[in-house]
């Protein structure tokens, strides 16, 4: 094994916005992207996906080993993302991710949202307080929150 392919394994949670305003190009945008992403990760690592609006489920109860059978669910649950749950919640799935024990020592959170939320504050509050995750932010549409995108990334 390379040094390098260590480095790069850890564990993935990709917290996907699934609100209605998501509807259209940005959401087939969004499951493009998660579609790459989840074919791009480093072997022997760990995956989860989140999806949220006004409540969020997780694709597992926690992270999977990445495997053959852990890849084709996520792909299966990607082909049935829609823009479908009322609301912009972003806290709640954050809050859960951080209440996990992380699965491995490099802990990455992506965030992919038109960034449609609503008091940031607790948000970026508790991502600065997790000392176990590195956070990672993607806005989506031409109207996306710069304000949450960049606060999640700082």
């Amino acid at each position: 094994m390379c040094i390098r392919d260590s480095l790069m394994r850890g564990e993935f949670i990709i917290v996907v916005d699934r609100s209605l305003s998501m509807e259209g190009k940005w959401i087939e945008e969004t499951k493009e992207a998660l579609a790459l992403f989840v074919s791009s990760l480093p072997p022997n690592s760990f995956l989860n996906i989140i999806s949220f609006g006004s409540e969020f489920k997780p694709l597992f109860e926690e992270s999977q080993s990445l495997t053959n059978e852990s890849i084709q669910i996520a792909f299966k649950f990607i082909e049935t993302i829609e823009a479908d749950i009322p609301g912009t919640d972003l806290l709640p799935p954050l809050e859960w991710i951080v209440s996990q024990p992380p699965k491995h020592k490099n802990r990455c959170i992506f965030v992919l949202s038109d960034g449609s939320v609503e008091n940031t504050r607790p948000i970026f509050d508790l991502v600065s307080s997790d000392t176990s995750s590195r956070v990672f932010s993607l806005g989506i549409g031409r109207s996306c929150s710069e304000t949450l995108i960049r606060g999640l990334a700082s």
